[in-house]
């Protein structure tokens, strides 16, 4: 994952990518947040075993894809809201 092929993916030139982040961190921050914000479970299930399960099933499911953010997220510190 580039700034460049991030840039190539959205149509955009990599330099005006600056202007919305600092740092590839942060952009790789943001994809977290991002792919992770897929995983909160709406409506929630009445048990709280349930709740667990769904939650659990829901970001196995996040992590499932894609593939190259995936080393990434695991030391990427918390950018977006909370």
């Amino acid at each position: 994952m580039t700034i460049r092929g991030v840039a190539a993916a959205l149509d955009a030139r990599p330099m005006g990518l600056s202007a919305f982040i600092d740092r590839k961190d942060d952009l790789i921050a943001l994809m977290v947040d991002e792919v992770l914000g897929e995983a909160v479970i709406d409506p929630v299930p009445g048990d709280w075993r349930d709740t667990l399960t769904a939650i659990a099933h829901a970001i196995h499911d996040a992590f499932a894809r894609p593939p190259g953010w995936r080393p990434r997220a695991a030391g990427c510190r918390r950018s977006g809201p909370t």
